[in-house]
């Protein structure tokens, strides 16, 4: 990854660009926590953004669908192997040991909910989004399709 002083010599010499920062990453599956070193928070970031795929709802928290499953219930307060409802991914995307770890009070914090790619997925994603509005979130996104030529994405109104 980028060392956190990168990104803030890059913010220094084009303060009006706009530098996006992965900060960590899933190995392929749907929903995540980091771990104790994670996410490495470029200093001065104004927008975090964090990411589930809508295709973990109503499967088992397992290895097999989220990546760290053990973190992920303890963010989740569920145990392993039960069912991920819409309630499991925006109380983890919300969670200070999930997507809203180490993420400053006064930074904008959004949610994009990916693999949106049916109208029962899009439903889930109106679900959770409205829990996560509860809990603070500032946008949320549902896309589908990025990598072809049909990409679908959609901003969840506070109101939907």
């Amino acid at each position: 990854g980028v060392e956190p002083g990168v990104v803030a010599a890059l913010h220094a010499a084009a303060p009006r660009a706009l530098h996006v920062v992965n900060a960590d990453g899933a190995r392929m599956r749907s929903l995540k926590a980091p771990a104790g070193h994670e996410p490495v928070m470029p200093p001065g970031a104004t927008v975090v953004v964090a990411v589930a795929a809508l295709d973990a709802a109503g499967k088992p928290l397992d290895e097999g669908v989220v990546f760290r499953p053990e973190l992920v219930a303890g963010a989740a307060g569920q145990a392993p192997g039960t069912t991920i409802t819409p309630s499991t991914i925006a109380t983890v995307l919300t969670s200070d040991r999930g997507g809203r770890k180490d993420v400053p009070a006064s930074t904008r914090f959004s949610v994009i909910l990916n693999k949106a790619d049916d109208e029962g997925l899009r439903a889930i994603a109106r679900e959770v989004a409205a829990e996560l509005y509860v809990r603070g979130v500032d946008r949320v996104v549902m896309t589908a399709g990025l990598i072809t030529d049909r990409p679908f994405i959609e901003l969840i109104s506070p109101a939907d």
